[in-house]
């Protein structure tokens, strides 16, 4: 098997064996603004934190055409600054998962900085360079080539979760953050159970699939 899947999968394995690990996943007001909706979760499905947040800014029509929010929802809610805090006292110590890491972990670093000053900014998006990327685990499992980038494509969380067979029976609706990091949760215990016979046999790259650029865009 492709040492990159073996990888992607031992990862899996890893994640779900650590009793930190938790997985966050938020709603933003665009593809590079700020956070609007947070929420962080055990592997268990417990709910650490469900919040949501007034932006101090509009909602592209774009992303509230996903997510459905608008500045009506987010009326009287707490700014950023306010939720921060509780955020990083929920991950601090923590193994952090993120289905697209680097969409989750800089719109974080990017609300930081923005209401709290420079260097809190700083520090949220180092703290976020750790964390680890489930769409970057599933990318090479799934096995789909992306030639434009000479690499595997990145999936959205509804295909990985068909993919891996992940139960997401009842859980809120997809495209909230606690629906989106329920269901990462699913996905990360069913694909880690994923056999190794599925995978097939390939000469691809072996070029690790972590914390990087591109998913935000993809």
């Amino acid at each position: 098997m492709n040492s990159l899947r073996t990888s992607a999968l031992a990862a899996l394995k890893s994640w779900t064996a650590d009793a930190r690990t938790v997985v966050v996943d938020v709603e933003s007001t665009d593809l590079n603004g700020r956070v609007i909706e947070v929420a962080v979760v055990d592997l268990a499905g417990t709910v650490l934190l469900q919040r949501r947040i007034n932006p101090g800014c509009e909602i592209h029509p774009g992303a509230q055409a996903i997510h459905g929010l608008t500045q009506a929802d987010l009326a009287g809610q707490p700014a950023w600054d306010g939720v921060v805090d509780e955020f990083e006292a929920v991950t601090r110590g923590r193994n952090v998962l993120a289905f697209n890491a680097t969409f989750d972990g800089l719109t974080i670093a990017r609300s930081t900085e923005v209401s709290c000053g420079s260097e809190k900014g700083r520090l949220a998006r180092k703290a976020a360079e750790d964390w680890h990327c489930v769409m970057g685990a599933m990318a090479p499992l799934m096995g789909e080539w992306d030639s434009k980038y000479n690499d595997f494509k990145l999936p959205s969380l509804a295909r990985a979760v068909v993919f891996a067979n992940a139960d997401v029976t009842g859980l809120p609706p997809a495209h909230s953050a606690v629906g989106d990091a329920l269901r990462t949760v699913a996905l990360v215990h069913a694909a880690a159970l994923l056999p190794a016979k599925e995978f097939a046999v390939n000469e691809i790259p072996d070029l690790w699939l972590a914390y990087r650029p591109r998913a935000v865009s993809s």
